[in-house]
């Protein structure tokens, strides 16, 4: 009978160790995915505002070029106007030209800034990218 409780007892202990083994995994299990759901939204939602900064930046591209065209139109009409008045003529070139380049340095830096921001937001899922494996490898070790 004393062999038979022990055998019994023994029988229980392994089935609690099953048990309690097989909710660590569970538990673990569901962490995982919602640190991988997790990851998965704030990586949508980055790609979301990736794709709206590449909008931005698409349209801050346009709106120089307009300015560019824009400036050129301008110098031509000045430079029609004057006719060939020497002076005025090359100063109107002058003040044209470096309008241009101050438009077109205005854009360029708009541009750095949209490509900065891009930058920051990639190692940014990176480190989310890389967090969530580092769970996931943590959960697997448990």
């Amino acid at each position: 009978e004393e062999r038979e409780r022990v055998k019994k007892e023994a029988e229980e202990e392994r089935e609690r160790v099953k048990n309690e083994a097989e909710e660590v995994k569970r538990v673990a299990e569901e962490r995982l995915k919602a640190g991988e759901e997790k990851a998965k939204k704030k990586f949508m939602a980055q790609r979301e505002k990736l794709l709206e900064m590449q909008s931005q930046l698409k349209e801050a591209e346009e709106k120089r070029v307009a300015l560019v065209k824009e400036s050129e139109e301008e110098r031509e009409r000045f430079i029609r106007q004057l006719g060939n008045l020497g002076e005025e003529r090359e100063m109107l070139m002058k003040e044209s030209e470096e309008e241009r380049e101050r438009v077109k340095k205005q854009a360029e830096e708009e541009i750095s800034n949209l490509k900065a921001q891009l930058v920051s937001m990639e190692e940014e899922r990176e480190r989310v990218k890389n967090e969530a494996e580092e769970t996931k490898r943590v959960a697997e070790e448990r």
